[in-house]
Parts: structure tokens; C-alpha cells; sequence
């Protein structure tokens, strides 16, 4: 074994957070790389720049909490809470049961896109279909659900993207992102107060619209980019 390899085999192990079994110290050099490669993916060092939960304690306790609106999409708390340093402070908070949105390809390589109006931004969006999920519903069934409801396809096949917060700052949204292929057709069910056209674009081309800014809700640009990452790994839509 070469010396800087010992020298940064042993400066990790500190950092580890995993129980190290034997046989992932090699004293000798065959296999060396291929373990130590094994332990830097068990550790994570190089994967996460932040040792998360572990470098500082960063949680703010919840003291009180004052539910100021119940709505039917989603409600408004503002919370007292103590800060990491002790000291109190007051958080206003979105409460909201979690959504999903699908990027719908065929097998020609073309994207579905709604345009709708969005009240909030008084404005037309383009973006991929997406919905609400109901009490204790599961995200994969709504998004099922959603695909036909609002562009008449049934996915034949979901694979998921991402699992991210869109306003963490204020809002608890939990959002769901799938890719839908293997498409088949299914019956539109748009509710009462939804109005929208839908649009086949090639993928390559939404991405360009992105740049120019003519796709601008983040949902949408988020699935788009993850949709063609999921091709150039060689997937197919079949």
C-alpha cells in the first residue's frame, strides 16, 4: 500500500459514521482502492458537504401555535418558538397536505404541458400536470389520479424523480415528482374551477423555452431538467 493512500485511508476513519467491518481495512495493497472506495460511499464524505444534525444543533422548538385560517387547500399558524440560541421568536407558517406532479412522455420523446391561469401571479403558466393530495393519500396513487384527471392519459408506468419542499421558508408543501411513460388513453376530469389547454412539445424544446423564460413555475423546470437526466442514463419510454 502506498503511503498517501494509508495517510488517507486513516485521516477518514474519524469521519465515518458507519461501523467499519474488517474486512473494509486492508492492510494489504490488492483490493485496497475498491474498499476504500467502499468506505467513502458508506461514509458519505465527498456525496454531502454538510454533516447533517450532527455540526451544530440548528432545531427550533415549537412553544405555541395559533391556527389564524382554515382553509380548504391549506392553513395559517403563527408559531412562538425558541431559537438554538434560547432567545423566542414568532414563525408564520402554510400548512398544506402535499402534492405531486408528473412529467408526462410519450414515446416519441414529446412532453405534455398545461397552460393555465394562476390567480396568485394574475398570469398564464405553462407546466406540467399536478395536484393536491387528499388526507392520507398516497402520493403514487395521486399521481396516477392526476394525469388522467387533467390531460386524459393513464401511466402506464411512474417513476419517481424527487422529493422536495417548495417553500420551505413558510410553507410545509411536500411535493411529489414522477415521470409518466407508457401511455395510455384515459378520460379528462377537470373540477369545476379548472381551465386549461394542453400542448404536446418535444423535450428538448420545452427545455429551451425554460431558457428563455417562457416556462417559469419551478415545479415545471425542476421535472424537465430530472426527466432528461433520467434519459441520458439510457431509459426509455416504452
Amino acid at each position: 500500500m502506498a503511503q498517501h493512500s494509508k495517510r488517507a485511508f486513516f485521516a477518514i476513519l474519524p469521519k465515518l459514521d458507519c461501523q467499519v467491518n474488517h474486512e473494509h481495512i486492508p492492510f494489504l495493497s490488492r483490493g485496497f482502492s475498491k474498499a476504500f472506495r467502499k468506505i467513502i460511499e458508506m461514509s458519505g464524505v465527498g456525496r454531502y458537504p454538510f454533516n447533517m444534525g450532527k455540526e451544530k444543533e440548528l432545531t427550533e422548538k415549537r412553544l405555541s401555535s395559533q391556527c389564524l385560517y382554515r382553509g380548504r387547500i391549506l392553513d395559517l399558524f403563527v408559531d412562538e418558538v425558541e431559537l438554538p440560541n434560547g432567545r423566542q421568536s414568532l414563525r408564520e407558517k402554510v400548512s398544506h397536505l402535499g402534492s405531486v406532479g408528473m412529467v408526462p412522455l410519450d414515446q416519441e420523446g414529446q412532453v405534455i404541458l398545461i397552460r393555465q391561469y394562476r390567480y396568485p401571479v394574475e398570469q398564464e403558466l405553462i407546466e406540467i400536470p399536478a395536484g393536491k393530495l387528499d388526507l392520507g393519500e398516497d402520493p403514487w396513487e395521486c399521481a396516477r389520479r392526476e394525469t388522467e384527471e387533467e390531460i386524459g392519459l393513464i401511466p402506464g408506468r411512474l417513476v419517481k424523480l424527487a422529493t422536495f419542499y417548495t417553500t420551505p421558508g413558510f410553507c410545509n408543501e411536500n411535493f411529489h415528482l414522477f415521470l409518466a411513460v407508457d401511455l395510455k388513453k384515459g378520460d379528462v376530469n377537470h373540477d369545476d374551477d379548472e381551465f386549461m389547454v394542453t400542448k404536446k412539445v418535444p423535450l428538448e424544446q420545452a427545455l429551451e423555452m425554460i431558457t428563455y423564460g417562457e416556462i417559469r413555475d419551478a415545479k415545471t423546470i425542476i421535472g424537465l431538467f430530472l426527466a432528461r437526466e433520467w434519459l441520458r442514463k439510457g431509459n426509455n419510454t416504452g
